[in-house]
């Protein structure tokens, strides 16, 4: 049947997993005689969950990061999380031990105020971070309180309910309603943090208004990825931890992916779920040593 999963599920990780041996011919990897295995195509990689959850690194992410650069195997680190510009980033990272640098993370704040650059915005409402709202003003974006014509919606834990209540009835006067991604929740230090998308369930609700998202899994944020790359989509490779959006615009739009269950997909999840990975590793080692190429996902 297709889209049915020929999977076996254990209890512990070291089990999971066992029926993911077909080889898919697109993939592209190599294996040396020390048994190390490494993708040589461009890569787009996610970061809440996949690199770092909260203030920890993810398992291997930075002797993954430097393998890339040893390998020359071009990547970005792109995240829907608009909180933080790519240099606080970059700092944050440097204290985990991730050497990352500023140039090569895109946010997702990036991407909805390129968005509203393109689309000739005259005007906009920002309901968000610090960062989201310096980046609007520096691209020049007009932000008003009165009739403008976006509210544009991110990921914050500064804000009051004054704010939701603004935004809602600019949103209900006719304002329309932009949100940087709609992730409900990112993996914090063992816990699960609402996130923009949450924020955007309550305005909806209020509203009646469903919101226009720039973030994964939308193409605007794949058409940054392929830009920052300089390649195509089918010749990407896109790993992260939510199948809802790394791994859904993955198939949405023909790229190959990576599930790595370290941040929000769990076993359970990846079980029952509607979307499936071109790969499923258990953590970003499986990249240096190979194993993921025993992981693939088998379809029928």
């Amino acid at each position: 049947m297709p889209g049915v999963i020929d999977i076996t599920f254990a209890q512990n990780q070291d089990a999971i997993l066992s029926a993911l041996n077909q080889r898919i011919p697109d993939a592209k990897h190599d294996g040396n005689k020390d048994g190390r295995t490494m993708i040589h195509q461009p890569c787009v990689i996610d970061m809440d969950g996949t690199i770092y959850c909260g203030n920890n690194p993810t398992p291997f992410a930075a002797e993954f990061i430097r393998r890339l650069r040893t390998d020359g195997t071009p990547f970005t680190l792109m995240t829907n999380n608009p909180s933080r510009s790519p240099l606080e980033i970059a700092q944050r990272l440097a204290k985990m031990g991730i050497p990352v640098q500023e140039d090569e993370i895109v946010t997702s704040a990036d991407v909805a105020v390129n968005y509203l650059l393109e689309s000739g915005a005259e005007s906009v409402f920002i309901l968000g971070s610090a960062y989201l709202t310096a980046l609007a003003n520096e691209r020049r974006i007009p932000q008003a309180d009165d009739n403008p014509e976006y509210v544009l919606i991110g990921h914050t834990r500064n804000f009051h309910y004054r704010d939701l209540a603004k935004a809602a009835q600019l949103i209900s006067a006719g304002s329309k309603f932009l949100c940087t991604d709609l992730d409900h929740a990112i993996p914090s230090d063992g816990r699960m943090l609402p996130h923009t998308g949450a924020m955007a369930a309550y305005l909806q609700a209020a509203t009646g208004q469903q919101p226009c998202n720039t973030g994964k899994p939308e193409r605007c944020f794949l058409d940054a990825a392929c830009a920052r790359l300089s390649c195509k989509p089918e010749e990407m490779l896109l790993i992260g931890d939510n199948l809802d959006t790394d791994i859904a615009m993955g198939v949405k739009y023909g790229v190959a992916t990576a599930l790595v269950l370290t941040g929000i997909t769990d076993e359970m999840a990846l079980q029952t779920a509607s979307v499936v990975p071109t790969y499923v590793l258990r953590d970003l080692g499986e990249f240096i040593n190979g194993s993921f190429e025993a992981r693939q996902r088998t379809v029928f």
